[in-house]
């Protein structure tokens, strides 16, 4: 070392540097290489090896137990050669098929793929325990030899909400809430004032799931809390409460301008419903504190009517036929008809979203076909969400729109008719919708569509050109996924 740093001008190694068993050796390099930084290096490296072939192994006696016997059938070699082929491919929702698939049918992986599958476990936390779980007895047993595998053991329920990460804590808070409504909020209000401000914002975001009027008297007891913060998200949620102060607010404001008549017809002959919208006029100031905006945006609308839209999409449309004795339908050909009340139209879209009442968001939607609601997607079954796409897809204003809640929202495979028109969209648009597009939806991407992939080619030569390279990736993909769901239906 002290050769190497100084360099051999200043410092040159000598023979009785060394054991008597590198004597000879040393003399051997000396004699026949002159060169001084060549006889350091070759001297050097003799010595290495010299220590090497010194070291004693560690002698450590390890006490183990066998694995137990699998109970389990293990998967057929295609299946196994599908899982090869897929983690080449580096796919995360074939991957996820396979593996669902897999524990479906309650088998388990041969013992080479144990180590491959608790390594993939470290990388994919959605999918942690499905893998953990077909690697079987065999991956029980193994785990106990790498600290790394045994960390990632699955956290409890109680676990995750008291140690876990904030996003895990909103993750268990979301599917409480879908369950146990109650309890979610119980467990929040314990854990309350342990919490900082923007912890306490993020936790109460879950709270949108099934939230009702059971969760007002706490969430307003939110409202003389110290972050303004806090304030903002509960106001955010009292706002889909029924029940809540704010809401009432609103309902009370709308009463007082909208008027529904009936009255008599030309020459007193029948009768008519009529339709009378006044100013708003000075509504409580908390009505904007709650986030009503008090000028309009544009220039065609007053501020009263701008101020009336947004309060008729903040109230349950329902209050609408309580209160009018009509139906839905009935309240919205009321507004239609009139040359001022049409423009609230779509308010009633707005209140439909809000309060997820998918009866009056279909109502909506027929009446005005033109407006569009991405909401839809999340409210509407898979039938009637197909449909609604399909109306919209074609459009360029909302295509990009329909495509990313299509994407959020929908689940299970699209038919044919809805992936023809996705294709035709995003074969034209290939910059924003690459590869990883086709990536993530290969579950809902239909094999049948594969002897058409072509027909979806831009004319112009060098998307041409990209579209045949997506094809090819798209054939690979759509080959695997078929293989490996008819694998595991043998």
């Amino acid at each position: 070392m002290h050769t190497a740093l100084l360099g051999t001008d200043k410092r040159q190694l000598k023979k009785e540097d060394f054991p008597q068993d590198l004597a000879e050796t040393f003399e051997l390099v000396t004699e026949q290489q002159a060169d001084k930084e060549i006889q350091f290096l070759h001297i050097a490296s003799a010595a290495f090896n010299y220590r090497k072939c010194g070291t004693e192994p560690l002698n450590k006696s390890l006490q183990f137990t066998k694995a137990e016997a699998e109970e389990r059938a293990y998967c057929s070699p295609l299946a196994h050669q599908l899982l090869g082929d897929i983690i080449a491919v580096e796919n995360f929702p074939l991957l996820k098929l396979w593996v669902e698939l897999c524990f479906r049918n309650n088998w388990v992986v041969k013992p080479e793929w144990v180590p491959v599958l608790l390594d993939l476990a470290l990388m994919y936390k959605q999918i942690q325990s499905l893998l953990v779980a077909v690697t079987g007895k065999r991956g029980e047993w193994l785990k106990g030899f790498n600290e790394a595998w045994k960390a990632e053991e699955p956290l409890t329920d109680e676990e995750l909400w008291q140690t876990g990460t904030l996003e895990q804590r909103k993750d268990f808070l979301r599917k409480l809430r879908s369950t146990e409504p109650a309890k979610a909020r119980e467990l929040l209000q314990q854990a309350w004032t342990a919490e900082n401000a923007a912890t306490k914002v993020e936790l109460l975001k879950p709270f949108t799931v099934n939230i009702s009027d059971e969760d007002v008297t706490w969430l307003e007891s939110l409202l003389k809390d110290k972050s303004q913060k806090v304030k903002d998200e509960a106001v955010r949620l009292l706002k889909l409460c029924p029940g809540s102060a704010i809401v009432q607010k609103y309902w009370e404001v709308i009463k007082g301008t909208i008027q529904i008549k009936k009255e008599r017809g030309l020459l007193g002959i029948g009768w008519k419903t009529v339709l009378e919208i006044g100013e708003v006029g000075n509504p409580d100031e908390s009505i904007f504190k709650s986030g009503i905006e008090k000028v309009a945006s544009e220039k065609n609308v007053s501020d009263s009517d701008f101020i009336l839209y947004q309060l008729i999409g903040a109230v349950p449309p329902t209050l609408f036929g309580e209160h009018y004795g009509l139906d839905k339908q009935e309240i919205l050909d009321v507004f239609e008809k009139s040359k001022k009340g049409k423009s609230f139209v779509s308010a009633f879209g707005l209140a439909a979203v809000n309060f997820k009442d998918a009866d009056w968001l279909r109502a909506v939607i027929t009446k005005s076909g033109n407006q569009f609601y991405p909401q839809a997607f999340e409210l509407l079954p898979k039938d009637e969400v197909e449909k609604y796409a399909l109306q919209f897809l074609g459009k360029a204003e909302n295509a990009h729109i329909a495509l990313d809640n299509l994407s959020k929202y929908f689940k299970g495979e699209w038919s044919i008719n809805l992936t023809r028109e996705i294709f035709r969209f995003t074969s034209k648009n290939q910059y924003s919708y690459t590869r990883q597009f086709y990536n993530q939806h290969i579950l809902s991407i239909p094999a049948g569509i594969l002897p058409e992939l072509e027909t979806f080619a831009p004319p112009e030569e060098y998307m041409k050109n990209m579209w045949t390279r997506t094809s090819e990736h798209l054939t690979q993909l759509l080959t695997l996924k078929t293989q490996t769901q008819n694998a595991f239906s043998l």
